[in-house]
């Protein structure tokens, strides 16, 4: 209990499994004197556990050094920043050849500076361009800003709300120069509002109604992300969406994950009367897919902003179609919170099924 509470988002995963440890040596010394009366040895085993302890003492002492090494050697180039936040694990590399600034979070990928454009147009502007002229965005995730970036291109927008847990990733966005450079200053908008806050009790709470809603989660490759890809969760999107508004997910990849791909469409189409779906290519990632639902059956891509780097309107339209390879090989379920189908439809997709 202690481990995943307490110990891990203080400590870090190295010190804290050293502390966890020393925490059982703890109690084998103990269990030793009281019941030495018992054991044939007493005398060697409290030697054992003496040394056991030195020696989880010594490596807990050396643990951030020990992590530095483990770092170092788990991301092809070099770490220019990293922190264990009591949420996540963030690291920053970039390369020595030329910039190509990564994010990792929990040791996944989140975008390489080389080509997240292509990912940011493809989860913004569709989106934003959709139906009638948007005003108010609320942003989900996407702490880096770099989704903030791609809306303020929308003259048109008066607010946007960034809503993201981990104080430590919107401060990332706010004041690291490599993320800073990237976003554009973006994090530093007049317009933007960022509110550090699970976002699942952010939209369950809010008064508040936005034209457009941008969901960047991670994947859902456990239970907690599974609850913000639910039937649930998206009946209370709805009801902080405008009568005339749309929303965006990023839903993961359609050919290394079709099936749970495929549940983000099939769970929205439970609170929507629109859902369109569409894919593009990331080279960090491959292809990558996204979901649109409005509550306009009606509703569709207008104009695009000018400048944009990949997206077109032509790239878009063929966006809309999928490859026999990036379809689902199986009936597609419904997403619940009570019945979290696509955390293990997407540990089954990356297993190849």
């Amino acid at each position: 209990v202690a481990f995943p509470i307490l110990l891990l988002p203080s400590l870090g995963l190295i010190t804290a499994s050293f502390a966890i440890g020393l925490i059982n040596a703890a109690v084998a010394a103990v269990n030793v004197i009281w019941l030495r009366e018992h054991l044939e040895k007493p005398r060697q085993a409290m030697w054992l556990v003496g040394l056991t302890v030195l020696l989880l003492f010594v490596l807990t002492l050396a643990a951030s050094r020990i992590t530095a090494f483990a770092q170092h050697h788990l991301y092809f180039d070099r770490i220019v920043w990293s922190k264990q936040s009591p949420y996540q694990s963030l690291v920053v590399t970039n390369t020595w050849q030329k910039s190509d600034v990564r994010l990792f979070i929990d040791s996944h990928l989140q975008f390489a500076e080389a080509d997240e454009y292509r990912y940011h147009e493809a989860l913004v502007h569709p989106v934003l361009s959709w139906g009638s002229e948007a005003e108010s965005v609320l942003i989900l995730g996407g702490g880096d800003g770099l989704a903030v970036r791609e809306v303020l291109k929308h003259p048109n927008i008066t607010r946007i709300d960034l809503v993201d847990l981990d104080p430590a990733m919107t401060d990332l966005g706010q004041n690291f120069a490599p993320i800073v450079a990237l976003n554009q200053g973006s994090m530093e908008s007049d317009l933007l509002t960022v509110i550090n806050q699970d976002a699942f009790v952010f939209v369950k709470g809010t008064d508040q109604v936005y034209d457009r809603i941008i969901i960047d989660f991670p994947d859902p490759h456990n239970e907690a992300l599974a609850k913000l890809y639910s039937v649930e969760f998206y009946a209370m999107v709805s009801a902080i969406l405008a009568e005339d508004g749309a929303l965006v997910s990023q839903s993961s990849s359609p050919f290394f994950a079709p099936h749970s791909y495929w549940t983000v469409g099939r769970t929205l189409e439970e609170i929507f009367p629109q859902v369109v779906s569409y894919n593009t290519s990331v080279p960090s990632f491959g292809i990558w897919g996204f979901h649109i639902a409005g509550k306009n059956p009606d509703a569709a891509l207008g104009p695009l902003p000018d400048g944009l780097r990949s997206l077109t309107e032509e790239s878009f339209a063929a966006s809309l179609d999928f490859t026999t390879d990036l379809l689902p090989r199986k009936e597609i379920p419904v997403n619940s919170i009570f019945d979290p189908v696509i955390y293990h439809l997407y540990l089954q997709d990356l297993k190849g099924f």
